[in-house]
């Protein structure tokens, strides 16, 4: 298949120089490599990410004993070359690839990043190889096209157009997307069961601080998502800082313990810098965090009221909405006030036991 012209020139220049740069930490390995078919998959992530898909695809290969699968898992690229949801390096390569009518089989690419493949024809359309249980599975559309499955996060697993086995690809996407998924419902699992135990008693993070990490990070975990943990690199005095490389690995969240001026009434902040609502996995972050804070008050708000206190102080269950915390709203649950902040500079929401 070839893509659009228009889509090669834009990054052409920057493919070779980047190309040879990372070809050294983009190694190949092959896994069954006495199969009959090889699919070769693409990937981007952390060592830890390469050696689950190294033990992922060796389970998929044992299944289906004709299949070969090659995998290259590329380093993610260093804070000031992250832009957005493009990850350098990786992409420089893949659409390189793309250039040369030799691109992988399976790859993966943030959600962001799909509608540029989907315009240039890049990529294949999973429907026809997609049961009904598969698509209600991941809550895709009967009637639609379908070109990608959500892996972790941001993170979707795609196939390219010009595969020759569609059908195989097709299997290795359920396998890897099904496989993720599994994981992270058992570490879910886990940290409700590890959530539990920390809030026994009922208390939460402002009765009991020294809790803080077991109680937030727990409930963190119950998200799927392990990029609002705190520790004691993340502590400065009073204030905990979140921080992610797509904010230049400055803190675009912090959380801030304090007590009233007046009554001297124990309260916590979540601050967040206003500047990087827009991007979507720092804004995606942003909800989260906003849903642990809620319900690390106390062990008696679970899902369903957090989603209550959220539309009470004026946000979507989802939380997504952020600009919508400069209404100032408040709301009361128990013995606890929740206050939507904002100004021109930060958000945030501000709980205080009364």
């Amino acid at each position: 298949m070839q893509i659009r012209k228009t889509f090669i020139v834009l990054f052409v220049v920057l493919i070779f120089s980047f190309s040879f740069l990372i070809s050294g930490c983009f190694g190949k390995k092959e896994i069954n490599q006495a199969a009959d078919i090889k699919l070769r998959v693409y990937a981007f992530g952390s060592r830890s990410e390469e050696l689950y898909l190294e033990n992922v695809l060796k389970n998929f290969s044992e299944k289906y004993k004709e299949l070969q699968a090659e995998l290259r898992v590329a380093p993610l690229p260093p804070p000031e070359q992250q832009t957005g949801d493009f990850v350098s390096g990786y992409e420089y390569l893949l659409l390189a690839d793309f250039a040369a009518s030799d691109p992988p089989d399976v790859f993966f690419l943030n959600k962001g990043r799909i509608p540029a493949y989907i315009e240039n024809k890049a990529l294949l359309d999973l429907s026809p190889y997609l049961t009904s249980s598969d698509k209600k599975l991941f809550q895709l559309s009967n009637n639609k096209p379908i070109y990608a499955l959500p892996y972790f996060q941001e993170i979707q697993v795609v196939a390219a157009f010009s595969t020759k086995n569609p059908e195989k690809s097709s299997e290795l996407l359920l396998y890897l997307a099904k496989s993720r998924l599994q994981k992270e419902a058992e570490e879910a699992e886990e940290a409700l069961k590890r959530l539990q135990k920390a809030t026994e008693e009922g208390a939460g993070i402002l009765d009991r601080p020294e809790m803080l990490y077991d109680i937030w990070n727990n409930l963190a975990f119950s998200y799927q998502n392990k990029e609002i943990l705190l520790d004691e690199d993340s502590k400065h005095g009073d204030e905990y800082l979140i921080c992610h490389e797509q904010a230049y690995r400055y803190p675009y969240m912090m959380l801030q313990f304090s007590t009233t001026k007046d009554n001297k009434k124990p309260q916590v902040t979540l601050v967040i810098n206003q500047q990087y609502i827009e991007n979507p996995t720092l804004r995606r972050n942003i909800s989260h965090a906003l849903k642990v804070l809620i319900r690390s008050i106390h062990k008696d708000i679970d899902e369903e009221k957090a989603q209550a206190i959220l539309t009470q102080i004026g946000l979507a269950k989802d939380a997504s909405d952020l600009s919508k915390l400069k209404a100032g709203k408040s709301t009361q649950y128990g013995n606890y006030e929740f206050q939507a902040l904002g100004d021109y500079v930060s958000l945030g929401l501000k709980v205080t036991r009364l």
